[in-house]
């Protein structure tokens, strides 16, 4: 699964990133009054404890787990202020994602990520 930077505007946001587990949990909330849409942190940090934040703005909703070699894990939405938002079974939904691999991919310039430059992350492809 490629993360690619978000952007707000035309510019990007440092560390936070979208990609198709946060397009999947974009469908949950409700357009008419929250105009806000899922992301993930991933910064070199992040990735050295292998737990990448699952976010709304104002609110972590959950965290994507992973192994060594960015494997995903295991996936969590956990109790939180937007808890009504998703269905009783969403983490049965989104452990579909298991076993994916987390690429980071370039913004449209062409540059890396600062998380692709950490010694021990693997390169972009």
């Amino acid at each position: 699964m490629e993360l690619r930077k978000r952007r707000m505007g035309d510019l990007p946001v440092r560390d936070e990133y979208v990609c198709e587990l946060t397009k999947f949990l974009d469908q949950f909330r409700d357009g008419s009054w929250m105009p806000l849409r899922h992301y993930m942190i991933a910064s070199k940090l992040e990735f050295a404890d292998g737990i990448l934040p699952i976010r709304l703005p104002g609110c972590t909703v959950g965290a994507v787990y992973l192994d060594e070699n960015r494997t995903i894990r295991k996936v969590v939405i956990e109790g939180n202020a937007y808890k009504a938002l998703y269905p009783e079974n969403i983490n049965e939904q989104v452990a579909t994602y298991i076993g994916q691999s987390i690429t980071v991919g370039r913004d449209e310039h062409g540059e890396k990520s600062a998380v692709s430059h950490h010694a021990g992350n693997k390169p972009c492809r």
